[in-house]
């Protein structure tokens, strides 16, 4: 890499660490709709530090909270053959550690947490502008636009602790349907995606009360410029609105609206690793969370042999 394009992404990266500290936001991942060869690997192994009131729960009486949340998460990735069309198939692990802090009831209280986390899982297939290639036929794709659909689903199976005001898992299954398009521009590709965030109930919340809540949708946009393969910086936006709260069958949370600005920088390692770091922002939060999160992945990749 020449030295002034070095300079340039080490300004970036530093761009990256200030967004991250500055505010907090919601999933902004770019590149979920890209075509993949089929038959494609990848793990990943990522580092994420949040602060602020992730882990709040509107319905609480809670004031003055922070906090501070460390995760590490292990994700596996396969790219597949579904009926013709491009598809991917994600599972996440996360496991957590950090300190809560707040005002419950005119009285302070702390809380430590270290354990699992809910897994996520993700099924997504590219309806239009990816065929299902393999790795020979895959070079000499060229994208155009391409429309895709994905379902997320997180199981109930983290530490949970219902006697506690905050904890690592949800205690309740959650669905998140969403629908993206991706378009190239020149140089440029750019994905706007939008989607809900549907719960089950929890029926053992805070001293066995019941909570509800309804769902949160939102809409997601990413621009991003590859330089060359592995090397690529994406600019993310999200807004986000819905989600509010039931307990015992009382409304206790007004809707939540978030707008949320990221950066994604990918740097390509030899022998099919890569780096990514990944800063997220809060512009504006009402009634939900608000978090400053940089996360550093490392990610390997493997597979797909050509026919």
């Amino acid at each position: 890499m020449k030295f002034p394009l070095r300079r340039l992404f080490l300004s970036i990266v530093s761009v990256l660490i200030w967004i991250a500290t500055t505010a907090g936001g919601q999933e902004l991942e770019p590149r979920l709709y890209s075509n993949t060869p089929v038959g494609v690997n990848a793990v990943a192994l990522s580092y994420g530090y949040s602060r602020g009131n992730v882990l709040l729960v509107p319905a609480l009486p809670l004031d003055n909270v922070d906090g501070s949340l460390n995760l590490v998460a292990f994700t596996y990735l396969r790219a597949v053959d579904l009926f013709g069309k491009a598809g991917k198939f994600e599972v996440t692990v996360p496991y957590a550690w950090g300190k809560y802090e707040g005002i419950f009831e005119e009285e302070f209280r702390t809380r430590k947490l270290v354990g699992w986390g809910d897994p996520r899982f993700r099924l997504a297939v590219n309806l239009t502008g990816a065929p299902a290639l393999n790795v020979k036929e895959f070079a000499d794709y060229r994208q155009k636009t391409i429309v895709g659909v994905g379902l997320q689903v997180s199981a109930p199976v983290g530490k949970y602790e219902p006697d506690r005001l905050f904890n690592l898992g949800a205690n309740r299954w959650s669905f998140r349907p969403e629908i993206g398009v991706s378009r190239v521009w020149r140089k440029w590709f750019f994905e706007l995606a939008g989607g809900g965030l549907f719960f089950t109930t929890n029926d053992d919340f805070f001293g066995g009360q019941v909570l509800e809540q309804k769902p949160f949708y939102a809409i997601k946009a990413h621009a991003i410029r590859p330089f060359r393969p592995g090397l690529w910086l994406a600019i993310n936006f999200g807004y986000g609105t819905g989600g509010e709260w039931k307990v015992n069958g009382e409304p206790r949370g007004n809707i939540q609206r978030n707008y949320r600005f990221g950066c994604t920088l990918s740097l390509p390692l030899k022998g099919g690793s890569s780096i990514k770091i990944i800063g997220a922002s809060g512009v504006a939060t009402r009634f939900g969370s608000d978090l400053d999160a940089i996360v550093l992945a490392y990610q390997y990749t493997w597979g797909g042999k050509g026919k």
